[in-house]
C-alpha cells in the first residue's frame, strides 16, 4: 500500500506544495517518497508516490516507476502478479525488479486497459503516457484502495486522500451540505463522492481517460461473470494464497468469527506461518474466548490487544481528528488500535472483510427473505389484515425488553416495501429527522435516497450493498485505519473468483455464509464457532460515552454552539437527537471533530 498524488494542466505547483502533499500521505507511505515532473509545451504533469514497501524492497522498485514513455504511481497490491510475470516473459519482456508494479505496468503496455482482467488485487493507479500525452486513472473492481479527482477544463488533480488533492488544488475546501446530510442518516459518504465540493472519488471498478486536450472520458471496467466449474474452497484456498505472498511479515486480524477462523484453517493447510491479533474489549468477551481457542488449535503466535479506558478518549479523538473524510463507523477505533499494535511485529494483515457482502453473512438478509415471502402471491391481503390487530394489540402487552419478539411481530404485519426495511436497518436517523435538523433546504428535501431501487431477492440486495456500504463503509474503514498505522490490510473473500462461484448460489432465508461455512468446513472447525450468535466487530458506545473523559470530550466539541456544524445544522435539535440516539451522537461528534481539524 502506498499514497498517490498528482496533477496535470497548464499550472506550475512549486516544490513545497509538491513535498507538503507527499507530507500528507506520510502515514500510507512512510519508506520512501518522490515526485517527477514532465512538461511539453502548454501542460505540465506532476506524479507524486509515497511507498510502503512490502514486495521486492530495493530502492529499485521505488516509484514513480517509467519504462520508456509510460511512468507509473500505483497504491495497492498485485496478488497475481508472479502468474502474470510469466505469461509476459513469454513474449519476451525482460524485468529489472521483482515488484508487482514493474508487472502492473509492462501488462498494461501489452493488453491496454485489458490487463485489468487479469488482476486479482486492489489498486488505484495513474499511468501517464509521454508519447501520446494521455493520462489514465483506475480503480479496483471492489473499491479497496481510495482514488479521488478534482477535474476542470484547465486542469486534473487526483490523489489517494481528497485532502491533498485539495491542498494541491490551491482551492477553496467547500463542504457540501447534501454530503453532510448523508454522513449523518447512513454514517459514511456515498461511494464516489467526497465531503468537498469539486472533489469526487473515482468509483469502484472504473477508468478515467485524460487526452492532450483535457478531456475526460470515463470508462466502467465490466467484470467477467463466466461460470467456471471449481468449488469454493479451492477458489478460497488460491485467493488466500495469493494474499500471504509478501517480503514482509505477515500476520492475520483473528476476530473468533467464522470468516477469520475459517481464513486461519486455510492458511494452516497451506503450511504457512502466520501471527494472529485479536482486540479484545473485555476478559470474558467471547470473541476473544473463541480467538483463543482457534489460535491454540492453529498453534499461531497470538496476540490479545486492550483499548485501555485510560486512554479512550485521547485514542479516539486521534482516530476521528486525522480521517481524510468524517467517518461515523465507531470499529475504525478498535481496527486501528489493532492495526498499531500488529505494526509492531507485522506489516500485512489479512482480514475477514466483505465475506458478508459476497457470501450473505448479515443478518437483515435474513429479514429481506421473510419479507420477500410476505409479499408474495401467496401470501393474501385479507391474511395479513386478519392477523393485523390481533398482532399489533399483542405488541402492546409485551414487555418491551423482548425487543428482538416485538421486532419479528412487527415485521410480519409490516406493509413496508423490503427496501424501506433495509433502510430502517441501516439509517442512524430517518428522512423526517434530517429535515428537522437542516431546515427547509430544497436539495436536502430532495436528498436521493439509497433505498428507491426496489429489491427482487436476497442476492439484489447483497449487490446493492456491495455497490455502496462495502466500500463507503467497510473498505473505507480497513483502508484508512490501516493506513494510519502505516499497515497494509489484504482481503481474500474479495477476488473475482470467489465472488463469481458465490454468484451462482441461490441464497435464501435457509443458505446463509453461517450454512454455507459449516458445510464445507464442517470437518476441520468445531460446530459451536458456526453455531455462535453472530457479533461483528461494533464498539460499545454506550460504555464509551460513560466515560469521564470520553463525555468530556463530546461536551468540549459537540456541545459547543459556537462549531463549524452548526453552521449548516440546528443546534437544538441536534443536542435533542443526539441525547436519544447512540449511532446519531457517534456520527456527530466524528463529524465536529472531522471539520475542527480539516475544514
Amino acid at each position: 500500500m502506498c499514497g498517490i498524488s498528482g496533477y496535470y494542466g497548464a499550472r506550475l505547483v512549486a516544490d513545497h506544495l509538491l513535498k507538503n502533499t507527499l507530507s500528507v500521505m506520510k502515514n500510507r507511505g512512510p519508506d520512501y517518497s518522490h515526485f517527477v515532473k514532465k512538461n511539453n509545451q502548454d501542460k505540465n504533469l506532476y506524479l507524486l508516490h509515497s511507498r510502503l514497501s512490502i514486495i521486492d524492497l530495493d530502492d529499485r522498485s521505488n516509484q514513480p516507476f517509467s519504462i520508456g514513455p509510460y511512468t507509473i504511481v500505483f497504491n495497492g497490491e498485485i496478488y497475481n502478479y508472479k502468474e502474470i510475470k510469466k505469461k509476459l516473459i513469454e513474449k519476451n519482456y525482460k524485468f529489472r525488479t521483482q515488484s508487482d508494479t514493474e508487472v502492473l505496468l509492462y501488462a498494461f503496455i501489452e493488453f491496454g486497459v485489458k490487463c485489468l482482467d487479469l488482476l486479482e488485487g486492489m489498486w488505484s493507479f495513474a499511468i501517464w503516457d509521454d508519447k501520446k500525452k494521455k493520462l489514465l486513472l483506475a480503480r479496483d473492481r471492489f473499491g479497496e484502495k481510495p482514488l479521488f479527482y478534482s477535474y476542470s477544463s484547465r486542469a486534473v488533480f487526483f490523489g489517494s486522500n481528497p485532502i491533498a488533492v485539495s491542498r494541491m488544488a490551491k482551492s477553496t475546501l467547500e463542504i457540501d451540505i447534501v454530503r453532510i446530510a448523508h454522513y449523518l442518516k447512513y454514517q459514511y459518504l456515498p461511494e464516489g463522492t467526497s465531503m468537498f465540493a469539486g472533489v469526487t472519488q473515482v468509483p469502484a471498478g472504473t477508468l478515467i481517460h485524460i487526452d492532450e486536450k483535457l478531456r475526460l472520458v470515463t470508462e466502467e471496467v465490466k467484470r467477467s461473470s463466466t461460470s467456471f466449474d471449481f468449488d469454493f474452497k479451492e477458489v478460497f484456498t488460491e485467493s488466500v494464497r495469493d494474499c500471504m505472498v509478501s517480503d514482509v511479515p505477515v500476520g492475520l486480524a483473528l476476530s473468533g468469527g467464522v470468516d477469520s477462523t475459517v481464513t486461519l484453517a486455510t492458511i494452516s493447510k497451506l503450511d504457512m506461518d502466520i501471527s494472529t491479533f485479536t482486540l479484545v474489549f473485555d476478559d470474558f468477551s467471547s470473541d476473544r474466548i473463541y480467538a483463543k481457542k482457534a489460535a491454540e488449535k492453529y498453534r499461531t503466535p497470538h496476540y490479545e490487544i486492550k483499548l485501555e479506558n485510560e486512554i479512550l478518549a485521547e485514542t479516539i479523538f486521534e482516530v476521528l481528528s486525522k480521517q481524510p473524510l468524517p467517518f461515523g463507523d465507531s470499529s475504525i477505533v478498535p481496527t486501528f488500535v489493532l492495526a498499531r499494535e500488529a505494526k509492531k511485529s507485522v506489516k500485512v494483515l489479512i482480514s475477514g472483510d466483505g465475506a458478508d457482502e459476497v457470501l450473505s453473512g448479515y443478518n437483515y438478509y435474513r429479514k429481506f427473505g421473510r419479507t420477500s415471502a410476505r409479499n408474495s402471491a401467496t401470501y393474501g391481503k385479507f391474511a395479513i389484515l386478519m392477523l393485523e390487530t390481533a398482532f399489533r394489540d399483542l405488541c402492546g402487552k409485551i414487555d418491551y425488553s423482548k425487543v428482538q419478539l416485538r421486532k419479528e411481530l412487527e415485521l410480519a404485519i409490516s406493509r413496508k416495501s423490503a427496501s424501506e426495511l433495509w433502510n430502517e436497518d441501516l439509517a442512524s436517523i430517518n428522512q423526517k429527522e434530517i429535515l428537522q435538523l437542516f431546515g427547509s433546504i430544497d436539495r436536502i428535501s430532495k436528498m436521493s435516497r439509497r433505498e428507491l431501487e426496489e429489491f427482487r431477492d436476497i442476492s439484489s440486495v447483497m449487490k446493492w450493498d456491495r455497490d455502496t456500504y462495502l466500500p463507503g463503509d467497510i473498505l473505507w474503514k480497513s483502508d484508512t485505519a490501516g493506513m494510519m498505522a502505516s499497515l497494509e490490510i489484504r482481503t481474500p473473500f474479495l477476488n473475482s473468483k470467489v465472488l463469481n462461484w458465490a454468484e451462482q448460489q441461490r441464497f435464501t432465508k435457509a443458505l446463509s455464509k453461517q450454512t454455507l461455512m459449516e458445510s464445507i468446513f464442517g470437518k476441520e472447525i468445531s460446530p459451536d464457532f458456526f453455531s455462535r450468535k453472530k457479533s461483528g466487530f461494533g464498539a460499545p458506545l454506550q460504555s464509551w460515552f460513560q466515560n469521564e473523559q470520553v463525555s468530556s470530550l463530546y461536551t468540549d466539541t459537540v456541545g459547543n454552539p459556537h462549531s463549524k456544524i452548526y453552521s449548516f445544522i440546528d443546534f437544538r435539535q441536534a443536542s435533542k437527537l443526539g441525547r436519544v440516539n447512540l449511532q446519531f451522537r457517534w456520527n456527530l461528534l466524528a463529524l465536529v471533530i472531522w471539520l475542527e481539524h480539516n475544514a
